[in-house]
């Protein structure tokens, strides 16, 4: 069974665009400013292992590169 999600939020930050992707390329500090987070890890260069809860009673476990 194939499944999608769409994200349909838009955020307005008061910050230049450059400032603002250098904050969302940097995973490693997402655990910081993003409660549902729990934890990362790098598993290369390019890529890391992000692991995220929120109140539903899941964890994600992601693969990000």
């Amino acid at each position: 069974m194939l499944r999608s999600f769409e994200f349909t939020d838009q955020w307005v930050v008061a910050a230049p665009a450059a400032a603002v992707a250098d904050v969302l390329t940097d995973l490693a500090q997402y655990p910081r400013w993003w409660p549902q987070v729990r934890a990362v890890a790098r598993l290369g260069p390019e890529t890391a292992w992000v692991r995220c809860r929120s109140s539903l009673p899941y964890t994600l476990d992601l693969v990000l590169d």
